[in-house]
């Protein structure tokens, strides 16, 4: 059984250490957990925290304080789907294949999933050919392309960044449950470490790129997307409250995008390996990590976070590998 929530007040800013048990779904709770936060709160806001979990104990101490049992029962709540159906779009940002999920009208995509994922669909034609039918796994996203956007909006951003040998789709189940729960995400194919850059078949005629100027460029997109009529995301999108997120080498991409666009207002960094060169964010972070991940150490992954500016948040997940924030041994 996992452990109760635990915050460590330091300097009025909550350091959140908890850890979970692998699920997408509760990587899913703490990253909606910091965006509400996040969204609700203006930059300059020096007591923005003061309106978070409540907690017990001395607030200039730095010894852990158990949150209330109402704040865990509404954790658990965010592990189910949200109450919106989810949506989605694909896009084109300059040659980059996007995607991007949002809430749509309550039921669509809930029941029998219509968007699939066939990675063999990032070969080459010839290679695909050689692949037998059987083999060419449809993975399930449950996301409705097309379906009419939810209303009560406009919605949150989500920038989400893929690892290195990704695609826009490897973390659908977190990128479509945040959907869900009143989120705009959009995902981008980082071509110059993407599945199909690395294999040639995506980045044939795209510009390349830092990773934090595609970032930007995608928020671009999306709001081009708002102002455009015939468009899913006409009118859905709020530009005031925009977070990015990523694995991996996405995690760094979160992590630089938050430091050089000040349209970004928190970030959440999967396995993060601290970029070099780069200023250190002065808007929220969520560093998460895998306690068995062998790729990025759980260390490397704690010293990026001990750089970091507060308010910070660090989560790591109990018996948990470096994958455990995709879907990629899922997807095949």
């Amino acid at each position: 059984m996992a452990r109760p929530l635990r915050i460590a007040r330091v300097n009025r800013v909550d350091r959140v250490v908890h850890r979970l048990r692998p699920g997408r779904a509760a990587v899913s709770v703490v990253a909606v957990t910091l965006l509400l936060a996040t969204s609700a709160c203006s930059s300059d806001d020096t007591g923005a925290n003061d309106d978070g979990p409540a907690a017990t104990g001395d607030t200039g101490s730095t010894d852990d304080t158990t949150v209330s049992p109402a704040v865990v029962d509404q954790l658990a709540e965010w592990s189910d789907r949200g109450p919106h159906g989810v949506g989605s779009v694909q896009l084109d940002l300059a040659g980059r294949r996007t995607v991007v999920w949002y809430p749509a009208e309550e039921g669509a995509g809930t029941e029998e999933p219509l968007e699939t994922f066939d990675i063999t669909g990032l070969l080459s034609p010839e290679l695909q050919a050689e692949v037998p039918a059987d083999m060419r796994v449809q993975h399930p996203i449950a996301a409705r392309p097309g379906a009419e956007p939810a209303t009560g909006g406009p919605f949150p951003v989500v920038l989400f960044s893929h690892g290195f040998a990704g695609f826009p789709e490897q973390s659908a189940s977190l990128t479509t449950h945040l959907a869900s729960w009143g989120y705009v995400v959009a995902a981008t194919d980082h071509v110059e470490r993407s599945l199909s850059g690395l294999l040639g078949t995506g980045a044939q005629g795209v510009e390349a790129a830092e990773d934090d100027e595609v970032l930007s460029d995608l928020l671009d997109l999306v709001a081009l997307q708002a102002d455009d009529p015939t468009s899913p995301l006409a009118g859905l999108v709020d530009l005031e409250h925009v977070a990015a997120t990523g694995h991996s080498a996405g995690a760094a991409a979160s992590y630089t995008v938050a430091s050089t666009d000040d349209r970004i207002d928190a970030f959440v960094a999967y396995s993060l390996r601290g970029p070099e060169e780069v200023d250190v964010p002065t808007v929220p972070g969520l560093v998460m990590l895998g306690e068995l991940d062998a790729t990025i150490e759980p260390d490397i992954t704690q010293a990026a976070y001990d750089a970091m500016a507060t308010p910070r948040y660090l989560l790591s997940v109990a018996d948990a590998g470096h994958l455990v924030f995709s879907d990629v041994c899922l997807i095949g």
